[in-house]
């Protein structure tokens, strides 16, 4: 049978605070995995936002090849604007309240409706390449988001607590 060390207020005070420093870690590597991931997505949308666009300057008409970089370049500013408005929302010790990050939202989403109207009135894009540049970000970055949920899924998150009791106590 064990017993605690003869210092109870010690040994308590001793795990409290190993539990606290630990709680800390794992919050901190939250954090950590949380970063590594969004620049992992934002990385990848570059790549795939360069290698679309080249492709289709490559292969496709100028007016299509046109569609695809707007197209993918809307989709990636408007993915790093939701970003930076999400970490500043979310960001203590200036909370955003809700109402204000979805104005932002729809500001966001009214200027690319608007902005993809100009293009395609004007006839400055091919539409189908528009909308190919429009959609392959989106995938990628869906599809990312997915692999990443389903990793996160397979963590272990099983909870252990090892502790002594005092001798005579069943």
């Amino acid at each position: 049978v064990l017993s605690p060390p003869i210092a109870t207020s010690d040994w308590l005070s001793k795990k409290v605070a190993i539990f606290e420093a630990t709680a800390w870690k794992r919050k901190k590597l939250r954090m950590d995995i949380q970063q590594r991931i969004l620049s992992f997505v934002t990385r990848s949308n570059w790549i795939l936002f360069t290698s679309a666009s080249l492709a289709g300057l490559i292969l496709a008409p100028p007016a299509f090849a046109r569609g695809i970089f707007f197209g993918g370049l809307l989709v990636t500013l408007n993915f790093h604007l939701l970003s930076k408005t999400l970490r500043k929302a979310l960001t203590p010790p200036h909370l955003a309240s809700p109402n204000a990050v979805l104005a932002k939202y729809y500001i966001r989403f009214i200027a690319s409706g608007f902005i993809i109207f100009i293009l395609i009135a004007g006839r400055l894009v091919n539409p189908v390449g528009l909308v190919l540049g429009l959609s392959s970000l989106r995938n990628q970055v869906v599809q990312e988001l997915t692999d990443v949920g389903q990793a996160i899924g397979m963590v272990s998150q099983g909870y252990e607590y090892v502790g002594t009791r005092k001798a005579g106590v069943a």
